[in-house]
């Protein structure tokens, strides 16, 4: 009965321990398994992330740097054209591509869609030899600006500013032949003697400093051509109504 329990007690032992070895193995590769799968999937969200986090770090430093070259409101290429058709006019001759493209600073292939679209607009001419020159459309454009313009909005701040300063009547006026076609002027200055000419009035032009001006424009032969013309007649006891001998 004791030999039986001794060896009963080995042999269980061995089989217990058999047991437990053939166990082990297969629990530690569970484990080792789960813990890789664990792995992955970390280094795979963290990735991931740092993935997604460059690439919008990138479209803000790119949408900032974007924001940052350009003044708010503006459109590129209008300023792109406005510095090609300065370089234009700045140049007295016809411009080539390269020298256009240097002065407005702009890559040579985007000077080259620039100017195209202006030259089938008629804003830019292209000749022969691939220079280019300001096109006849300005022109258009101009004398349509010029027959609107308005000269006495623009000249008013102009007088007032300069009536301010020297505390004196300033007219404006426009010659019509012979007389000076009064437009606006500003209120009387400290003079207390002066003759005074409403808008809409005239005065010959010898009469008038502002008259006078468009005179000594003229030139001795022109003036003494008016005196014969006009009589050279006065207003005021100082009025000139003689030609100095010359």
């Amino acid at each position: 009965m004791s030999r039986c329990r001794l060896r009963s007690t080995p042999i269980s032992g061995q089989k217990c321990g058999s047991a437990a070895g053939s166990n082990q193995p297969d629990n530690v590769e569970r484990q080792a398994h789960a813990n890789i799968a664990s792995h992955k999937k970390r280094s795979s969200q963290c990735y991931s992330n740092r993935t997604n986090k460059g690439i919008q770090l990138t479209e803000a430093a790119n949408g900032t740097a974007s924001g940052a070259a350009k003044n708010p409101g503006s459109i590129q290429v209008i300023e792109r054209m406005m510095s090609l058709l300065d370089a234009l006019a700045n140049s007295p001759e016809p411009a080539s591509l390269k020298q256009l493209a240097a002065t407005a600073e702009l890559h040579p292939s985007t000077a080259h869609r620039i100017l195209a679209a202006m030259t089938q607009a008629h804003f830019v001419e292209r000749q022969d030899v691939g220079n280019y020159r300001l096109g006849i459309r300005l022109l258009e454009l101009g004398a349509i600006v010029k027959s609107r313009i308005n000269l006495r909005e623009v000249a008013l701040p102009f007088m007032q500013e300069l009536h301010e300063k020297i505390g004196e009547a300033i007219n404006l006026g426009v010659r019509r032949d012979d007389e000076i076609v009064y437009l606006e002027r500003t209120s009387s200055g400290r003079a207390l003697v002066r003759v005074v000419y409403l808008v809409g009035g005239r005065a010959p032009l010898h009469l008038t400093s502002l008259g006078k001006l468009f005179l000594a424009v003229d030139g001795p032969q022109k003036i003494r051509e008016y005196a014969k013309r006009t009589g050279l007649p006065g207003k005021t006891p100082h009025s000139l109504t003689t030609l100095a001998d010359t």
